[in-house]
C-alpha cells in the first residue's frame, strides 16, 4: 500500500481569495449585499439586531450549474447552508444552487 500524501501547507490558516475560487458541483459563490448599520429613523443597529442579507451577486458558478451567470443578482433562502467568509470588508457565501430563490432585476 502507498501512504497517503501529507499536505505541506497549513490550509486552516490560508486566506481564501473569493475571486480565484471556483465552486464545485451544484454550488455558486455569492458576494452578499451590504447591510445598513442604521435604520431610516437613525437608530444604530448592533450585530445581534441586524440580519444577514439574503441577497447577493453571483461571483462564480460550479461547472454543473446551468442558467446562472456571474454578475446576476439573486435572492437565497434565509437558512440556507453554506460557508460564509470575509475578504476586504466584503462578505461572501458559497451556497447550493437549490437554495437560490430567484434572480433580481435591478434598475440600470
Amino acid at each position: 500500500m502507498f501512504p497517503c500524501p501529507v499536505p505541506t501547507a497549513d490550509l486552516d490558516n490560508t486566506e481564501v481569495d473569493p475571486y480565484k475560487l471556483t465552486p464545485t458541483g451544484q454550488r455558486v459563490l455569492l458576494r452578499l449585499a451590504s447591510v445598513s448599520e442604521t435604520t431610516e429613523g437613525g437608530i444604530h443597529l448592533t450585530g445581534e439586531s441586524s440580519e444577514t442579507p439574503q441577497v447577493g451577486t453571483v461571483i462564480a458558478v460550479g461547472r454543473n450549474v446551468r442558467g446562472i451567470q456571474p454578475g446576476t443578482h439573486v435572492q437565497f433562502a434565509k437558512h440556507c447552508p453554506g460557508q460564509e467568509f470575509e475578504k476586504d470588508e466584503e462578505t461572501f457565501k458559497l451556497v447550493p444552487v437549490d437554495d437560490l430563490i430567484g434572480s433580481i432585476n435591478l434598475p440600470s
